[in-house]
């Protein structure tokens, strides 16, 4: 689609004084345009972020897909960089963009994720791909509560890109486990708006998958107790959801 591409970072917020310093300075080396969009943070979010000279909105949170959706129409530019606050680029994805700035080919360009969880960098119990850099004129935000993804639109492609988003996740399983027990409440009730069933042998056979796939196909016991840990949680979580979905189905049943 030709050179010189100018880039709008694009990152929403809630309380994120102690990371959106990080993610800021990362993508101000790749792009000509940063907007934050916050859900009326009370710590010094908003203070760090004029700081740093981005641009700052406020806009209600109704869901997660809703807020990213309005904050990505608020960019200046088509091709935007979406990043959490608590997210930043490596070396080698930084140079992997602005080479994509020089040839930009793709509706969207594949970012891969490494995680750090409890001060320990996670090289196989937690990994995967998602698309973060993209022409919004050419993908769509979907995906169910709370995760979200940006989707190609027919007859447009994907490419995947070298270097890595760099995840500070968690820093201890505290904050882990109340995170995916609120995820798991959020994904129920979506799944149960759309329709979707839970049964029972889904409640045994999708978290022992996840935790088989993850643990052993993926390698994440080479990760240590870490490994252990996140897969453990992670499977729970699969098992939390339908759980939460049963109890939703079968509350309205008795109504």
């Amino acid at each position: 689609m030709g050179s010189n591409i100018k880039l709008s970072g694009v990152v929403i917020t809630l309380n994120e004084e102690d990371n959106i310093s990080r993610c800021i300075d990362s993508l101000k080396q790749v792009t000509e345009d940063i907007i934050v969009v916050d859900s009326f943070s009370t710590d010094r979010t908003e203070e760090i972020c004029l700081e740093k000279g981005v641009r700052f909105v406020k806009h209600q949170y109704e869901s997660g897909i809703a807020q990213v959706t309005w904050a990505v129409k608020q960019a200046k530019y088509d091709h935007i960089l979406f990043l959490d606050a608590d997210e930043e680029m490596s070396m080698e994805l930084k140079e992997s963009v602005l080479k994509v700035k020089e040839n930009w080919t793709s509706a969207g360009y594949s970012l891969r994720f490494r995680t750090l969880f409890c001060d320990k960098w996670l090289i196989h119990s937690w990994r995967h791909r998602v698309t973060r850099l993209f022409d919004r004129t050419r993908v769509e935000v979907a995906g169910r509560e709370p995760h979200y993804n940006f989707f190609p639109m027919k007859g447009q492609k994907i490419t995947n890109l070298k270097g890595d988003v760099l995840h500070y996740a968690y820093y201890n399983v505290e904050d882990f486990v109340a995170k995916l027990n609120s995820y798991s409440t959020r994904s129920a009730e979506a799944s149960f708006k759309q329709g979707k069933k839970a049964p029972f042998y889904k409640l045994w056979l999708n978290p022992f998958w996840n935790f088989f796939r993850n643990y052993i196909l993926l390698a994440g016991f080479l990760d240590g107790t870490h490994g252990l840990t996140v897969c453990a949680i992670n499977s729970h979580y699969i098992f939390l959801k339908y759980a939460k979905l049963r109890t939703i189905i079968k509350r309205q049943i008795t109504i």
